[in-house]
């Protein structure tokens, strides 16, 4: 949350690779809490951007081999793999992307 804490005082303008969740939910309440304590007022529906990524190779081969890095460097540093807290409860997910 301090990344989102940051762009909230900073008037910025966060970007989200996830469709809607319980998270990107939390993330939006904090950021307005926290746009509100340096005296910003922002509408929930102007803090997040959505955001994509586009590979490409000079042929069809290069241009798969680019798309196989990308998801193993996305699917290593940005999903999250299943934890299991000390109660049980499961603190995120791994996922796999197939595209």
């Amino acid at each position: 949350m301090d990344t989102c804490r940051f762009w909230a005082r900073e008037s910025g303008k966060m970007v989200s690779f996830v469709g809607k969740n319980d998270f990107i939910d939390i993330t939006i309440d904090e950021y307005m809490k926290e746009a509100e304590t340096v005296g910003r007022k922002v509408a929930r529906s102007d803090v997040l951007a959505l955001g994509g990524h586009l590979v490409m190779g000079r042929n069809e081969a290069e241009a798969k081999k680019h798309k196989q890095t990308f998801e193993n460097l996305f699917n290593t540093a940005y999903n999250v793999h299943s934890l299991q807290s000390a109660n049980g409860s499961s603190l995120g997910r791994h996922h796999q992307s197939g595209h």
